[in-house]
């Protein structure tokens, strides 16, 4: 992997971890004004962040069997596609109900980013490299994310927080298209059903767990 390659490779796999804190943090600060805009109870609005971290959740046990069978990229831009929609969607909606539907799909399509971008970092990178690349991943926008979104807050209402996340949903799938494969065929995996059948036996393990 020469510098140029790597060198993308850090800035699109932190943007792709950067989905679930973007989804979740970045609105945390626009929470008050939503229930006021909704009339609904605080209790109701956190709710949309619950739909969103069950999405994730969800979506994380998907798409990493997914990209393993089919390789990184396409289910990488579906998701950024359904990610980018829903982020449009839950901007112009008026429905609570539609909305916490809206956030379950953004955070399932969001975790697609999440997982693979870690499984591209395992797919380029071995020891203290792939370190190196999972501490990038988790360290700037966990951070980032809260201030960016009172930031917003200065300038708009909580739908400009999505209409940022719209943003980045589009340059991540941008990004995507100009990602070259990392997994290749013969490293795939020939059936789906294995990588599910796994799952009971990490449960069990009680290192993993």
């Amino acid at each position: 992997m020469n510098n140029r390659m790597k060198c993308f490779l850090i800035v699109f796999l932190g943007m792709l971890a950067a989905m679930a804190p973007l989804s979740t943090d970045m609105y945390l600060p626009a929470l008050p004004e939503f229930s006021e805009d909704f009339h609904i109870s605080a209790s109701l609005a956190q709710l949309t962040l619950t739909m969103t971290l069950i999405g994730m959740a969800v979506g994380q046990i998907l798409g990493g069997p997914v990209s393993d069978y089919l390789g990184r990229r396409n289910p990488l831009l579906l998701g950024m596609v359904v990610f980018t929609v829903a982020s449009v969607l839950c901007f112009i909606t008026s429905s609570i109900h539609m909305f916490l539907g809206l956030r379950l799909i953004q955070g399932i399509a969001g975790a697609f980013g999440i997982v693979i971008s870690r499984a591209i970092a395992r797919d380029v990178a071995r020891g203290p490299e792939l370190l190196q690349f999972y501490s990038i991943l988790m360290m700037l926008a966990p951070i980032a994310a809260p201030v960016i979104g009172g930031q917003i807050l200065r300038f708009t209402s909580w739908h400009g927080i999505f209409a940022a996340m719209a943003v980045v949903g589009g340059l991540m799938f941008l990004l995507t298209i100009v990602y070259q494969e990392t997994l290749p065929p013969q490293n795939r995996i020939s059936d789906i059903k294995s990588s599910f059948k796994a799952f009971p036996v990490l449960l069990k393990n009680r290192c993993f767990c």
